[in-house]
């Protein structure tokens, strides 16, 4: 009977295995940073109302300067986008 913690488990932390783990770990932290950031572009665009960008401006101004996160924000909250996405205001 073999354990997890026996030699002959199958588990192999050899250098090349645990590179290729590391490789297929980032590759799929990857993907799902893009999903995310699409979701929540098309959240924004949709249900949101901050515009499509938006959400990667706030990624952006992190790094550079938040000029361009607040412009989008200032024409997301205008009367005239607002009055068409609720008439009812």
């Amino acid at each position: 009977m073999t354990t997890a913690a026996s030699p002959g488990a199958g588990v192999s932390t050899t250098t090349r295995h645990l590179g290729r783990s590391l490789v297929w770990g980032a590759g799929g932290g990857v993907i799902a940073s893009l999903v995310m950031a699409m979701f929540a572009m098309i959240a924004g665009a949709t249900y949101l109302n901050s515009g499509f960008f938006t959400p990667l401006y706030h990624i952006a101004s992190t790094f550079i300067a938040p000029d361009a996160m607040m412009q989008s924000m200032q024409v997301s909250c205008s009367p005239l986008l607002q009055a068409r996405h609720w008439p009812g205001r």
